[in-house]
């Protein structure tokens, strides 16, 4: 497999060497399917481990090559592929369920503190976007990635113009609308890359399912190119079902990649619902209730007591519609880096941190 940077390797990714092995284990033997994987450390110990506990660490740790070595040359090579399948087709399953629950998990956390914001529970101001943004970042990490992170020139000037007219808010008396208005000028400068972008990622699986196809209808198969990680790390199986060579073994391939392409793609469309749903629960909640509880207040003339008795209580109720708005923003934030990256972020976190504005910054100086 590739060394790419740590930051695009999933855990999905390390079993793409699980793929590679069990397309060449029938056909060149355990012991050469383990070399360029990283189940080759642990070959020469499984070859020379003895029965007993000794070596049960490494045999756990590359469970699928001890199967093959106990059934080579007893099995036929179709058979020997199909138990191969069925454990990698286990292990992809598994990935699947472990990270949408794992992204559930987070995006409940997540939930919860929004909710904690919006009844004052949590007051912690800006920080409030800093966590929810590394909340976005813990989910963005855990999906394949479907494209490249880089800093283009439009990066750059987006970063200038979203610092200058920051700044500019700040300086003519709405410092709290500054930092929405800076996010949505740097997403909104960046948009033409990042529909670009989306455009690519969007037909990652279809250019992948094309190019193994293609090792069976045409002479001069379209190779893989690195234009997203989740190419860059099925390449080399690509190129071993090329060496190989028979029709046969090639739909092995086609099986495997389709497996991991669908696994791929039911986990990215789990974890877009979850980003989805915690910005509708900020907006509705942090947003639009807060604006509607602060209303009634202020209409029904109870706001001084109020005011007076969260001093005694300890709920800083002036402090409640500031929050929710940074919540909102860190939402936004959040949800935009789980859904595509953190250009997407910036954007949704400027439109959803003006509409926060707009709702409650009447209620900023209670």
């Amino acid at each position: 497999m590739p060394r790419l940077s740590p930051i695009y390797q999933d855990p999905m990714s390390s079993l793409i060497d699980d793929l590679r092995f069990a397309l060449k284990a029938p056909i060149l033997g355990w012991y050469e399917a383990t070399k360029g994987t990283k189940y080759e450390k642990y070959a020469e110990v499984i070859l020379n481990a003895p029965p007993g506990k000794a070596f049960s660490r490494a045999i756990k740790r590359a469970s699928l090559v001890w199967t093959a070595k106990t059934m080579e040359g007893g099995a036929s090579p179709d058979a020997y592929f199909q138990m191969l399948f069925n454990m990698v087709n286990h292990d992809i399953q598994t990935y699947t369920d472990l990270l949408p629950a794992l992204a559930e998990a987070i995006s409940m956390i997540s939930i919860v503190f929004i909710v904690f914001s919006g009844l004052g529970l949590a007051q912690i101001g800006p920080t409030t976007i800093l966590g929810m943004g590394m909340i976005g970042f813990t989910l963005w990490f855990l999906t394949p990635k479907d494209h490249w992170l880089s800093l283009t020139l439009l990066d750059i000037i987006g970063i200038f113009a979203g610092l200058g007219l920051g700044l500019v808010m700040a300086y003519t008396g709405y410092p709290n609308l500054a930092l929405a208005l800076g996010l949505l000028a740097y997403g909104l400068t960046v948009l033409p890359r990042t529909i670009s972008d989306y455009r690519l990622a969007s037909s990652v699986g279809l250019r992948v399912i094309t190019s193994f196809n293609e090792l069976l209808t045409k002479p001069v198969p379209t190779p893989l190119r690195n234009l997203s990680p989740i190419e860059a790390f099925l390449r080399p199986l690509w190129i071993d079902a090329k060496s190989l060579g028979a029709p046969k073994y090639v739909s092995w391939a086609n099986t495997l990649v389709g497996l991991y392409i669908t696994a791929v793609s039911s986990t990215k469309r789990l974890v877009m619902v979850y980003a989805l749903l915690m910005l509708g629960i900020s907006l509705g909640f942090s947003g639009f209730l807060t604006w509607y509880i602060m209303g009634t207040i202020i209409t029904s003339g109870t706001s001084q007591a109020l005011t007076m008795a969260s001093q005694y209580s300890g709920l800083a109720l002036a402090g409640i519609p500031l929050q929710a708005y940074y919540a909102i923003i860190g939402s936004g934030f959040a949800s935009g880096y789980a859904l595509f990256d953190h250009r997407t972020a910036s954007l949704v976190a400027g439109i959803t941190g003006i509409i926060a504005w707009f709702l409650l910054h009447a209620f900023f100086t209670l």
